[in-house]
């Protein structure tokens, strides 16, 4: 629930990790209308903003931003592939992205961050059997010849109420 227009309002939430951090009373929610013939809410929480900062709260988004930086020929660590498919089933997964071309395939699995800690992103704030599968599912991709963003590449993106890019990469401590 948030309090919309003075008054109480139920929001779908599109996250199943550890959000808590975000869902702080002082912290202003930004949501969404959304519409579907299935839903119980009429709005997404979509955004949160911490301070200066917003934060993605809707687990669906940075698949729509790689797809995007992708096609726009952004990410330069998944240039050269053609095609791009979204939700393809390998061994015991439904991995995010299959990307196709001349060099072969790359599957890949696309996370956000939520966790932040003294201005550190941490990764993963909610670990999961799920995740694991995913995981376990990319190295094999990758020992059977393909290629699999086993590797963690990381986005910084421009947020704002009115649009999200990825800017640019950022280090990865492992």
């Amino acid at each position: 629930m948030v309090t919309c227009d003075g008054k109480e309002t139920p929001v779908h939430v599109a996250n199943s990790g550890r959000i808590a951090e975000l869902l702080h009373p002082d912290n202003l929610m930004l949501i969404a209308p959304a519409s579907g013939q299935h839903r119980k809410t009429v709005f997404d929480l979509a955004l949160v903003r911490i301070g200066d900062v917003f934060v993605s709260a809707d687990a669906r988004l940075p698949n729509s931003l790689v797809q995007e930086a992708i096609e726009r020929g952004r990410l330069r660590e998944f240039a050269g592939y053609d095609t791009l498919t979204r939700e393809v089933v390998f061994n015991e997964s439904r991995l995010d992205i299959l990307l196709t071309g001349p060099g072969g395939q790359c599957y890949l699995e696309v996370k956000s961050i939520t966790l932040v800690e003294d201005g550190v992103a941490l990764f993963p704030d909610a670990p999961t059997e799920r995740g694991s599968k995913h995981l376990r599912s990319l190295i094999a991709a990758h020992k059977s010849g393909d290629h699999a963003a086993v590797e963690v590449y990381a986005y910084r993106c421009s947020v704002s109420s009115r649009a999200i890019e990825i800017e640019d990469s950022i280090p990865v401590d492992l």
